[in-house]
């Protein structure tokens, strides 16, 4: 159980990396091709 919360607490901060690249790739499509409307 312990290995458990010492594997959530390394990939803790890779996912929260992810999220923000994510987030910023989707900011960046928005801004190349603004959608329809």
């Amino acid at each position: 159980m312990i290995s458990d919360v010492i594997m959530i607490k390394h990939l803790y901060p890779v996912i929260n990396m992810l999220n923000k690249s994510l987030f910023m790739w989707e900011r960046f499509i928005e801004h190349l091709n603004p959608p329809f409307k």
